[in-house]
């Protein structure tokens, strides 16, 4: 779907055999395929880490969230231009919260030095949520183990997606859910993990 609606690249990071194998037999020039050896979210972070890195701007969109309308790319480096934000992530509808689902990361040395002390604290605190982690990181409302360890100028500058039409999440829990018309959706997320609940 994602090759059908935007001319960008797209890097499928599998976690298991299957997964790539599939991305594999699609492979074309604007598609690449990683496999993590291991099944561990820290390759959320480390991927996006190692390609800023490379100099590459980085749009994450996890395998729960659906590509309802046209490209999200424009709409997110829009959000991230309008705001001159580095980081720019989904929301909640009813809450100050962070949902990383879907994040940019611009390829700055700022941005890949914040990424990769996410990927250092997650490893280091493997008992943490990682969204909570990622947003506390970005001196969000979360909570994690401590207080956020960042001097404010190592902490990038971060924006929030529109959750309440454009890029809402399914109504999982209390604070989520959708209202708008359905013709302005440009992404929804399923929401299909088990969150705080593991």
């Amino acid at each position: 779907r994602f090759l059908a609606v935007t001319s960008s690249s797209l890097f499928v990071m599998a976690l298991d055999d299957v997964t790539h194998a599939v991305c594999n037999s699609h492979i074309q020039e604007r598609l690449g395929c990683g496999w993590g050896s291991t099944q561990t979210t820290l390759h959320k972070y480390s991927t996006p880490a190692i390609l800023t890195g490379l100099g590459r701007d980085v749009v994450w969109i996890d395998f729960d969230v659906f590509l309802v309308g046209p490209d999200p790319t424009p709409y997110i480096l829009g959000i991230a231009d309008k705001t001159s934000a580095d980081v720019v992530l989904a929301g909640s509808l009813e809450t100050l919260c962070m949902c990383n689902g879907i994040f940019f990361a611009r390829a700055t040395s700022q941005v890949q030095r914040w990424l990769v002390h996410v990927v250092e604290w997650l490893y280091n605190h493997p008992y943490d949520s990682d969204q909570k982690t990622f947003a506390a990181l970005l001196n969000g409302s979360e909570v994690v183990d401590i207080a956020c360890p960042l001097t404010a100028e190592r902490i990038p500058k971060s924006a929030i997606l529109d959750p309440v039409i454009q890029f809402p999440n399914a109504a999982t829990t209390d604070d989520n859910g959708w209202v708008g018309d359905l013709a302005e959706m440009v992404t929804f997320h399923i929401m299909a993990g088990e969150g705080d609940a593991w």
